[in-house]
């Protein structure tokens, strides 16, 4: 079973009343948008999350890492409880992710370093992987959260 990040936009909290277990979390109100960042979901924290040294928040997440960010609420899904962003920082992340270049965030990616981190899953060593994975992810969690910030939305993250 591997583990695979997404990531849904709400238009209001009433999420946060429904007391969440791994079987509610599958009958949350109807989300806006979300997106399957598969299981690019740990790299992209690295090179997204706030901060010069990518691996730095790897085992304590910064508030507006656009992956691993937020406050925790519900149980455990299985990898974790999922994880809130409300419309501001959801603005905060957005803005955060404009001003990071392409070429920044690859600058951000060493393959060894995630390797020898534990950087999920452990794949880091293929040839394409940016170009393949990591660049179109990035784009897609860009347009994300462009997305969730003109329209003033929540956002929950999880691992699932």
């Amino acid at each position: 079973m591997s583990m695979i990040g997404v990531l849904r936009s709400f238009q209001d909290d009433s999420f946060l009343t429904i007391d969440l277990d791994v079987d509610e979390f599958e009958s949350l109100p109807a989300f806006v948008l979300a997106i399957d960042v598969d299981k690019a979901w740990h790299a992209l924290s690295a090179i997204t999350a706030p901060g010069p040294d990518p691996l730095h928040g790897i085992e304590h997440p910064d508030p507006l890492d656009p992956i691993l960010g937020g406050r925790e609420f519900g149980d455990d899904l299985g990898y974790g409880a999922a994880r809130h962003l409300d419309p501001e920082q959801v603005r905060a992340v957005h803005v955060h992710l404009e001003a990071l270049t392409d070429e920044q965030a690859r600058a951000r990616f060493d393959p060894a370093a995630f390797t020898e981190a534990g950087i999920y899953p452990s794949m880091w060593d293929e040839a394409d992987i940016w170009e393949a994975d990591l660049a179109p992810n990035l784009h897609e969690l860009r347009a994300f959260y462009a997305a969730a910030a003109r329209a003033g939305e929540h956002v929950v993250l999880s691992l699932e």
